[in-house]
């Protein structure tokens, strides 16, 4: 246990940045995408949103001039040949910009590995007041999804129909209402990892927001999901099966 682990248990205003990692079930970044249940977070970042608008406006700009001028040689009204034209560009080419930021920010970041991150976070990040999500590239990362402990809501640990195993569920409060949080338990890179978010979860909600699985594990230390996820990883180890990168 490293030692911002311990001042979290203690209770310091610290974060512990947690790396986490999911394997996506496709190899194309359309199934990754369609897969991940993360689409709201994966796109809240405020640089690309900026780049797009400095982008879209730049591009409008010297579009309609080119249009104009063009327009002028054929002899056509270049007022209507503008506004004419516009509805191309926000239909075909303004869409792609953000896209496209996005994929390559991500791609520089993990080269061949990329697709792992459209479909999970590439952090967790917990403190004493609540837990964030963040997808971390070459050149920025989100604004994290946030959410303090007593906004967090009916906490429990299922079985994960996508990934097998046991994840972590619960709801959690946005500003655009309630948001449902899976973690499959399998893309966290350690077993003190995993502990710890299990025990920060326990020891911070509200016992009347946890469900009465997550209550009667957290009182038998979470031993019997610690035990699943070490033979989980006991086999990932062996030859011939893939290993996750951890970042």
């Amino acid at each position: 246990m490293n030692e911002l682990s311990k001042q979290l248990r203690l209770g310091s205003p610290v974060e512990v940045i947690i790396p986490y990692d999911l394997e996506p079930q496709g190899q194309s970044a359309v199934k990754a995408f369609a897969e991940s249940r993360y689409k709201g977070p994966i796109f809240n970042m405020d640089f690309p949103w900026l780049v797009t608008m400095a982008s879209s406006a730049a591009v409008m700009i010297t579009w309609a001039l080119l249009v104009a001028h063009t327009s002028r040689t054929f002899g056509l009204n270049p007022v209507l040949a503008v506004l004419s034209a516009f509805p191309i560009f926000f239909v075909l080419i303004s869409p792609l910009i953000y896209p496209a930021l996005e994929s390559a920010n991500l791609k520089l970041a993990y080269g061949k590995d990329w697709l792992r991150y459209l479909v999970g976070p590439t952090h967790i990040g917990l403190t004493d007041s609540g837990f964030k999500l963040y997808w971390r590239g070459r050149f920025f990362y989100n604004y994290p999804s946030l959410a303090i402990w007593p906004e967090i809501f009916d906490a429990n640990l299922v079985e994960d129909p996508l990934y097998g195993g046991t994840s972590l569920q619960f709801v959690y409060q946005t500003g655009f209402g309630r948001r449902i949080m899976t973690l499959p338990v399998c893309g966290f890179s350690s077993r003190e990892d995993l502990e710890l978010v299990l025990e920060s979860f326990a020891r911070h909600i509200p016992e009347d927001n946890q469900s009465l699985t997550l209550k009667e594990q957290a009182g038998e230390g979470f031993a019997r999901l610690l035990a699943e996820f070490d033979q989980t990883s006991a086999l990932k180890s062996l030859p011939g099966t893939s290993e996750r990168t951890d970042t």
